[in-house]
């Protein structure tokens, strides 16, 4: 493509021209806003479901991000998806744990080891997916993946002061952390 030319989308996305960027590229639209709280990757699986009515490996593949690019918060990655959701990547940036080594990561300006995370577990605060569901009727649209799930040492929600609900994977694709298949109920 050039840049006249926006990249080529599959026709099930929609898209507008972006207005601030030197480059043209499509965006999808209409425009899901990212919460502060959740992680790049709920991000991602929102847009998924919220856009195509999709998982978020295809939707990634899709848009030509790579899953583990995604799931591993590679800068690329995360760049891509901002432009293509028409969010500020350093927002993204900010609740993304950067890899700086082996089994090394950098959080916020803070250097943590991977046991830090409580990756591979899908962990999640009853109340704050309830709370998620009464937004819509597309709970898969509206579920968001808190920031503060992905810390191995928080056991509480600090918002309900609930214990976090761990679930352990059952599939090759858990690791996405899709709340809305992982926590049909």
């Amino acid at each position: 493509p050039t840049a006249a030319t926006p990249p080529r989308l599959p026709p099930s996305l929609p898209y507008k021209p972006a207005t601030n960027r030197s480059l043209r590229m499509s965006v999808l639209f209409p425009h899901v806003a990212f919460d502060h709280v959740e992680t790049p990757l709920s991000f991602a699986t929102r847009l998924a479901n919220f856009h195509l009515r999709s998982t978020v490996v295809p939707f990634l593949h899709d848009l030509g991000i790579k899953p583990e690019a995604l799931l591993g918060n590679e800068e690329p990655a995360i760049d891509r998806l901002a432009a293509v959701a028409d969010v500020d990547a350093s927002t993204l940036r900010h609740n993304a744990a950067r890899r700086t080594g082996k089994r090394q990561f950098s959080l916020r300006g803070h250097d943590v080891s991977a046991e830090f995370f409580s990756s591979p577990k899908n962990v999640f605060c009853p109340a704050c997916v309830l709370e998620d569901d009464t937004e819509a009727d597309d709970v898969g649209s509206v579920r968001r993946g808190r920031l503060e799930w992905t810390i191995g040492s928080v056991y509480t929600c600090a918002r309900h002061r609930l214990a976090l609900t761990h679930r352990r994977p059952q599939q090759w694709d858990d690791k996405f952390h899709e709340l809305a298949r992982r926590v049909p109920e």
